[in-house]
């Protein structure tokens, strides 16, 4: 079974299309061969051993559906080896590489009917059907979000058993570890053109004949431009659709083949920096041919998605082919989820206008109250201030004179009066009782603002949950004077000194 590891899948020598394959030994002296090359040098070898074996014609494409075409060599594509152990069958593909089971353990494979090139066949035989349970790939993709506009980090752990080991094995002795790595790369491209790959790729070999991956990439560009102003994060289970086959254009008249057995579940997980509404949701889709089932749970900070996939035959019937592009297009709509983003992401901002201020309604975490704490020292500063001089006009009995008047024009402390008129003192609000402080009003009511303060409310298309989350009106370079930034929050800086 293992000179399939061995002997390269290409012709021995010959005609291509020839039917006669080379004699075995020049096969092995070549050490390349396809199936009918492979499967000839396999019987010669068990004959030797005294064990029956015969090669077995099988169509690789129609599998069963073989059957209801006209006789003839034409219809097949593909040898396989019958074997006799013990008096029960044994069916062996020798393409397949990367085997660790034994001849007992290893499941049939899923072509339905064979025809046997022995003298006492009589017709096609039955090959029993593989096993769901025979072929299982899990994906596991965590994605860490620290800010929409930097890059992304993505680990990836691709665990395979049964079918989907071998065929992986085979991948990486084709490719090796360095051009698996690149093959990964490319098509994470096709998902997030601008994903590169981060350090090398792992193996580990399961001793029960499991294989485990892993590696990891850095994604830039992560979030994209969607609908208005907003930013979105389209996401689904590539790995299912990579292996999927699609549904065909009408008007087929051949069956349909269909990767068989094949299980596949694939697991996002997104760790974002801010925060969207908890819930769940599901998602089903059942045909004759397949099931597909998808789960999103969003929880605090992060949003987890599983999608399965599992084949129940090798192939649709011609006539069952419209209600099977259905049943895809169904798949398809329910695999296509999405990560809307709030407008800001700032989860709290001050803002100065021309004469009023638009605080964030939720507070800073982290350190974000430093500032606010420095702001409540100036103002009982500036309250001790005030109180200490109007104690002081009591004792020198000066408050019957009449106040200076203030130049409505002169907007800062030092501005100089015009003439025949007084310089206007610092903070005149709190020198002039009969001037009032901007501060004191309602904020809907402060010159230059609006009542428009309550938070916006942002869609998360992709789980069909709403939310409130806090948007912040874009505003001009001109207005920003007196916001002090710290890290990726902005917080008002008044300057309170006399």
């Amino acid at each position: 079974v293992g000179e399939g590891d061995t002997i390269r899948p290409t012709a021995a020598g010959g005609d291509p299309g020839t039917r006669h394959p080379p004699p075995p030994e020049e096969v092995l002296r070549r050490r390349s061969g396809d199936s009918r090359d492979k499967s000839s040098l396999l019987v010669l070898l068990l004959r030797l051993l005294e064990i029956p074996a015969a090669p077995t014609l099988v169509n690789s494409a129609a599998g069963r559906g073989v059957a209801d075409m006209l006789p003839g060599l034409g219809a097949f594509d593909h040898v396989i080896v019958c074997v006799q152990i013990g008096g029960a069958k044994v069916w062996i593909d020798p393409t397949r590489s990367g085997l660790r089971e034994s001849v007992a353990e290893l499941p049939p494979p899923g072509f339905g009917v064979g025809l046997p090139l022995s003298s006492k066949a009589t017709g096609l035989s039955e090959i029993p059907p593989t096993p769901p349970d025979a072929a299982l790939l899990v994906v596991a993709e965590h994605f860490t979000v620290r800010h929409p506009d930097k890059a992304v980090a993505l680990q990836v752990e691709v665990t395979a058993s049964g079918y989907e080991a071998d065929r992986l094995r085979g991948e990486l002795d084709a490719l090796d570890m360095s051009g698996y790595r690149e093959a990964r790369e490319a098509e994470m491209r096709t998902r997030y053109p601008q994903a590169r790959a981060t350090g090398e790729w792992s193996r580990d070999d399961a001793p029960g004949g499991g294989l485990t991956l892993r590696g990891s990439f850095e994604i830039e560009n992560f979030a994209i431009q969607g609908e208005g102003d907003g930013r979105t994060t389209p996401y689904g289970p590539s790995w299912i659709q990579a292996r999927f086959p699609g549904a065909p254009d009408g008007g087929r008249v051949a069956p349909w083949a269909l990767p068989f057995p094949c299980r596949i579940r694939h697991e996002l997980t997104f760790d974002l920096p801010f925060s969207v509404p908890e819930g769940t949701d599901r998602r089903e889709v059942d045909s004759p041919a397949f099931g597909f089932n998808s789960r999103v749970d969003a929880r605090g900070r992060s949003v987890s998605a599983t999608f399965r996939y599992w084949s129940k035959a090798d192939h649709v019937a011609a006539d069952e082919i419209a209600a099977f592009r259905k049943k895809v297009g169904e798949m398809a709509e329910a695999s296509a989820r999405s990560i809307l983003y709030p407008s800001s992401p700032n989860v709290r901002t001050n803002r100065v206008g021309e004469s009023g201020i638009r605080r964030g309604s939720q507070r800073p975490p982290d350190g974000g109250t430093k500032p606010l704490r420095w702001v409540a020292v100036a103002a009982c500063a500036v309250g001790a201030a005030l109180l200490g001089r109007l104690a002081f006009g009591m004792l020198i009995g000066d408050t019957d004179k009449p106040r200076p008047q203030v130049d409505p024009k002169a907007t800062s402390p030092g501005t100089p009066a015009p003439k025949g008129g007084t310089a206007p003192e610092p903070l005149d609000f709190l020198a002039n009782p009969g001037v009032a402080n901007p501060l004191d009003a309602p904020l809907g009511d402060r010159p230059g603002t609006d009542d428009e303060t309550d938070p916006g409310e942002a869609t998360y298309d992709g789980l069909d949950f709403k939310g409130s989350l806090l948007e912040t009106p874009e505003e001009d370079d001109s207005s920003r004077r007196g916001i002090e930034k710290i890290g990726d929050r902005e917080f008002l800086d008044l300057d309170l000194t006399p």
